[in-house]
C-alpha cells in the first residue's frame, strides 16, 4: 500500500495484492503500471500523464511502455461499446480512447486513482466518488458540501498540462456543469418527496435541473457551476425559478444582472456561505459575505424579490426553504407567493 496526503489528509492507494475481485487480467496489469508510477509516500496529486499512454503522442517525453490497444488485443479484450469508443469527429481519436478505457476500467472501480492522473476528460461521477473516497463522506449534506467543492478546487486545479484539443474543450465544459449538479443532486437526496425530482425529460430541460410542484407555477432550480452569465439568464422562461451553483465572484452579480434575472423569472439566487476554494479559505471568507460586503460599501439596501423576500440568500438556507414548501402536503394549497 501507498499512502499520500491531500493537505493532511491521508489517501491509501492499494496494490495489487490487496485487491481480490479484478474484472479482467487487462484491469489488473493495467492497475499495476499505473500503481508503479505512484511514489511511495508524498503528496496526493497527478504523477500518471494520460498522453504518454499514447505511442505517437505530441509530448517531448517519451511514451510509457504500456500500449492501451495492444495490451487489449494480448488480453483478447476489445473496446467496450459506448464507454470506449469515439465519433467520427473526434480530432484526437487515440488520446479519447486511452482516457476512456482508464476512466472505465479504472476510475469506475478505484476512485482513489482519479486524483492522480492528468490530461484527461473526467466524468462528475468519476470526480464526485473520488471526492466521497478522500474525505470518507457516504453522502453530501449542508453540512460538508462546501469542503467537497473546495477540495475538488484543490484537486482538479492542475489536471491539465498542455491546452485542450477541440475535443477534450468539449467534453470539458459539459463536465464542469455535470460535476455541480450531481453534487447538489446529491444533496438533493435529502428531500424525500414525491413532488421534488430530478427534470430528465429532455423536452423541458432548458426550463431547470430540478422542479418542485406547486402554485402558480412549478418552482424550477438552475443549477450553474463558477459562472452565472448568460447561461443562468437563459433558464428563465418568466416562471418561478431560483439559481444555485458554485458561484466564486462576486462582480457578476451587479444590479443589472439581478435586474435581469428577476425579469425572467428569477426568486432568488443563492450564494455560496462556505469557502469555495483555497483563496476563501485563507481569508475566511464567502462569495455570500463578500456580496453582502459589497451592497454595504455601496450604501444599498439587499434586493427583494417581487414577493418582498430576500433576493440573495444562503446556499446552506436552500434545503429548509424547499423543506418549507413541502411542509404543505396538499399541491392545490402550495404556493410561491411568500418564497
Amino acid at each position: 500500500m501507498k499512502i499520500l496526503l491531500l493537505n493532511e489528509i491521508p489517501v491509501k492507494i492499494r496494490s495489487s495484492d490487496e485487491i481480490k475481485n479484478w474484472d479482467s487480467n487487462f484491469q489488473k496489469d493495467l492497475y499495476e503500471f499505473c500503481f508503479s508510477l505512484i511514489p511511495e509516500q508524498g503528496e496526493y496529486k497527478p504523477y500518471i500523464d494520460v498522453d504518454r499512454f499514447n505511442q505517437n503522442n505530441d509530448s517531448s517525453l517519451d511514451p510509457y511502455s504500456f500500449c492501451i490497444s495492444e495490451k487489449l488485443i494480448f488480453h483478447g479484450e476489445k473496446l467496450q461499446r459506448q464507454k470506449e469508443e469515439v465519433g467520427d469527429k473526434c480530432d484526437c481519436p487515440e488520446l479519447f480512447i486511452n482516457q476512456m478505457v482508464i476512466r472505465n476500467r479504472l476510475f469506475t472501480k478505484f476512485p482513489e486513482m482519479v486524483g492522480l492522473f492528468n490530461n484527461i476528460c473526467l466524468l462528475a461521477p468519476h470526480q464526485i466518488d473520488n471526492l466521497k473516497v478522500i474525505l470518507k463522506f457516504e453522502k453530501i449534506n449542508i453540512t460538508n458540501i462546501g469542503e467537497i467543492l473546495r477540495t475538488n478546487s484543490l484537486i482538479y486545479e492542475r489536471l491539465w498540462t498542455r491546452d485542450k484539443k477541440f475535443s477534450e474543450s468539449q467534453s470539458g465544459n459539459s463536465v464542469v456543469g455535470k460535476l455541480t449538479e450531481e453534487v447538489f443532486r446529491d444533496l438533493f437526496d435529502l428531500i424525500k418527496h414525491k413532488d421534488f425530482f430530478k427534470v430528465n425529460n429532455q423536452k423541458v430541460s432548458s426550463y431547470g435541473d430540478f422542479v418542485l410542484m406547486c402554485l402558480p407555477n412549478n418552482l424550477w432550480i438552475s443549477v450553474k457551476s463558477n459562472k452565472t452569465r448568460e447561461r443562468l439568464l437563459s433558464s428563465g422562461f418568466s416562471t418561478d425559478i431560483i439559481g444555485i451553483g458554485k458561484f466564486n465572484e462576486v462582480k457578476e452579480f451587479t444590479d443589472i444582472k439581478i435586474m435581469n434575472l428577476k425579469k425572467v423569472g428569477f426568486l432568488a439566487i443563492y450564494l455560496p456561505d462556505f469557502p469555495l476554494n483555497e483563496e476563501q479559505s485563507n481569508t475566511n471568507s464567502t462569495t455570500y459575505d463578500l456580496y453582502c460586503q459589497k451592497i454595504e460599501l455601496e450604501g444599498k439596501d439587499m434586493p427583494i424579490n417581487f414577493n418582498g423576500r430576500p433576493f440573495i440568500r444562503k446556499t446552506t438556507e436552500l434545503i429548509n426553504d424547499l423543506q418549507g414548501l413541502l411542509k404543505v402536503e396538499n399541491i392545490k394549497d402550495r404556493d410561491t407567493i411568500n418564497f
